[in-house]
């Protein structure tokens, strides 16, 4: 007994430590499994369970084979990162308007997030060639483009996705205003008036009355609107029943001088409009019959006339109307020397042919190529300024324009404006929000008006009193500049700070001061028969004016009357109104009875007729690549490309007649002023005065500007 008691003293403890160590086993297995679980959540996006399907965290999203789970940004980034690349399936093609599309991938940012300093895009592409935004910057349509507030939500698409124009709210009119449906504001005196002003006639919804019409004027049907007898089948719906559109037919026209007759007999085309690659008659018959217009040199023509790109020739489809672009030689002759070739070597049906890039015009068959010079070679490729480059050209603006999305146009950045005479009326028409204002009522019709932008006043002239009166744009003061006056026409001498009229009955251009210095007027120009219209060019010292007698002509001199001579005497009969244009240098008018509009250089060369579809032009203004001018027998406002006449607008239709019209924008290129009496000025003396404006305009306001510092500067 008592030697058997070690061994089993033995036995127990070895069965202790056994136990105690698979205690210590089952501790560092329950280690290890709690470590497991640790590391598990620490892995991104990943929870590890040999029993349930893999889950992602926030931010993440699983595989479709349920394999990994990746990052929400990587999605359409470009690059697989999941196993099965699930993540880059079901990508869109294209962003939404107001998103950037990623360079490298699919992946699409909000344009809010472009060049904002933090990268969004894997690739960083939207915080590359970022453009440091300058003052005014507003939106950004891209990263080379941004707009000042104005421009949103103008009613102009000038973004290329149209996100300037995106999420616009209804606009907010003033107190004396009317907000149409469209959002469009127009004076409350409008509401109700017998004539629809908004652009969607709902200022005379709701209106029961029924209205009395002129004598020249019919009803509509409902007898609550009156129009004139010319706008009877014009293609414009001007009754809100359309009941003046209602049973037209079309007769033949007689055309003008300057027209082309389309085929039909109903309809007259300006002559420059013929063969000009644009089927402008409704028949189509303008480009009936002209010689095809060849394809650019970089382009193949088909013999069924279209143009292709020279790598769908001989592909294997027919691409061309009559299939000309395939067969012939395009298997038998290819291009095994691609070193003959300047550029480029491609098979047509007739056999191997060098190509030069666009751009580029091919010389000696293509076996070199010479750079197009598009600036010189199509002059009217920009409209302000062209700069060319090897293979291409860039277009660029004149201070105060910005160049639009097709990198031709130039559109003013300033508020653009348009006052209107109309009968007894003046109207301030905002040409970008089309808001309409009546700045002042008159008793007798209103022939002439013109706009000082530095002080903010509208001159024109009172029959009734015989004096020229004046107003502030606000509409917060009035008064009169000079009386006992007899004049059909003024201008504005924003520089010299004087006003100029015309007195046709003693055949002679006046002046007087501005600033009422000197109140006595000054005869400028005497001796001219049956003087008509004037227009001024300040800039230059120049002014124009037009004669409307047995032998109409426009003649040119300087502001102080020298240098008189005949601009333009030729392709004249009655004209009543003169625009300069100061972008492309170029003299405008109107001619009543021709009818038409013409221009010329400011030197009287390069004269160019536009015979449009406008019975009696009576003034007109340019702005920007626009003319307006004035119907007097239409009653209308209208709008058109300045230079070729096309993409016609009515802007405005009263029943009234609009007589005088001036453009402007709300700044100028100059500033400051000289209080010289009334200094009238000659070419000699312009850019010296403007010079002496700018120095006084910078100079200290609380020194005396002495003498002897004027006669610092000769002129």
């Amino acid at each position: 007994m008592n030697a058997r008691a070690p061994i089993n003293e033995q036995r127990v403890h070895r069965s202790l430590f056994a136990v105690m160590r698979a205690v210590r086993v089952l501790r560092l297995l329950w280690t290890l499994s709690i470590a497991a679980w640790s590391l598990s959540a620490l892995l991104p996006g990943v929870s590890v369970s040999a029993q349930e399907p893999l889950r992602c965290r926030v931010g993440f999203i699983l595989c479709k084979d349920g394999s990994e789970c990746v990052l929400h940004s990587h999605l359409c980034d470009g690059e697989k990162d999941c196993p099965d690349g699930s993540d880059e399936e079901a990508c869109s093609s294209a962003c939404t308007v107001g998103q950037f599309q990623c360079a490298h991938g699919k992946m699409c940012i909000e344009k809010k997030q472009l060049c904002d300093g933090v990268a969004q895009c894997q690739d960083r592409s939207d915080e590359v060639d970022c453009f440091k935004p300058e003052e005014g910057c507003f939106h950004r349509c891209d990263k080379k483009r941004c707009l000042s507030e104005s421009f949103i939500c103008d009613g102009e698409a000038d973004c290329e996705d149209g996100s300037d124009e995106a999420d616009c709210g209804d606009g907010h009119c003033s107190s004396g205003e009317f907000q149409c449906s469209n959002g469009q504001c127009v004076s409350i005196n409008m509401h109700c008036d017998g004539y629809p002003d908004c652009q969607d006639h709902s200022d005379e919804d709701g209106c029961v009355s029924q209205v009395e019409c002129g004598a020249d004027q019919l009803h509509c049907l409902d007898n609550q609107q009156c129009v004139l007898q010319e706008w009877i089948c014009d293609g414009e719906n001007d009754c809100k029943d359309m009941s003046d559109e209602q049973n037209c037919t079309e007769s033949s026209v007689e055309c003008g001088e300057f027209q082309w007759p389309c085929a039909s007999q109903t309809q007259c085309v300006p002559q420059s409009w013929h063969c000009d690659g644009t089927k402008d008659c409704r028949d189509e018959s303008d480009e009936a019959g002209c010689e095809p217009v060849s394809c650019p040199p970089d382009q193949f023509q088909c013999d069924s006339l279209e143009c292709l790109d020279p790598s769908l020739v001989c592909n294997g489809e027919d691409d061309c109307a009559d299939k000309s672009d395939e067969g012939g030689a395009c298997k038998s002759d290819t291009c095994s020397d691609q070193l003959q070739c300047a550029q480029d070597c491609y098979s047509t049906p007739k056999g191997t042919r060098c190509w030069c890039r666009k751009g580029y015009e091919p010389v000696d068959g293509g076996v070199k190529c010479v750079d197009v010079d598009e600036c010189v070679k199509t002059p009217d490729v920009c409209d302000h300024s062209c700069m060319n480059s090897g293979g291409s050209y860039e277009c660029s603006c004149n201070p105060g324009y910005i160049l639009e999305p097709d990198g031709h146009s130039c559109k003013i950045t300033d508020e653009a404006y348009l006052l209107a005479s109309i009968e007894s009326d003046i109207f301030l028409i905002n040409l970008r929000s089309s808001s309409l204002k009546v700045l002042s009522s008159e008793k007798q019709p209103i022939l002439s008006l013109d706009y000082d932008w530095k002080e903010q006043k509208v001159y024109w002239i009172s029959m009734d009193t015989e004096a020229v009166m004046w107003t502030t744009l606000d509409q917060n003061s009035r008064g009169t500049l000079i009386q006992g006056v007899r004049t059909e026409c003024v201008a504005v001498d924003w520089v010299g700070r004087n006003l100029y009229w015309t007195d046709r009955g003693e055949g002679q251009i006046n002046a007087v001061c501005l600033n009422g210095y000197r109140a006595e007027p000054v005869v400028i120009v005497d001796d001219v028969d049956e003087l008509c219209s004037l227009a001024l060019l300040p800039q230059k010292g120049v002014m124009f004016w037009s004669e409307t007698g047995d032998e109409a002509q426009i003649e040119r001199a300087g502001m102080d009357g020298s240098n008189r001579r005949v601009l333009v005497r030729g392709s004249l009969h009655w004209p009543v109104g003169l625009a300069v244009d100061l972008l492309q240098n170029r003299l405008y008018w109107a001619d009543e009875k021709l009818p038409c509009i013409g221009s010329a250089t400011l030197d009287g060369d390069d004269v160019k007729i536009l015979q449009l579809e406008t019975q009696s032009p009576f003034s007109l203004s340019v702005l920007g690549n626009l003319v307006y001018w004035s119907d007097k027998h239409r009653g209308t406002i209208q709008k058109a490309q300045k230079m070729t006449g096309k993409q016609q607008l009515v802007l405005l239709k009263r029943l009234g007649q609009p007589l005088s019209l001036k453009g402007s924008t709300t700044s100028e290129s100059c500033s400051g002023e000289l209080d010289l009496g009334v200094c009238c000025l000659s070419p000699r003396i312009t850019s010296a005065l403007i010079k002496i404006r700018v120095w006084l305009f910078s100079y200290t306001s609380s020194q005396d500007i002495t003498g002897e510092a004027l006669a610092a500067f000769e002129l």
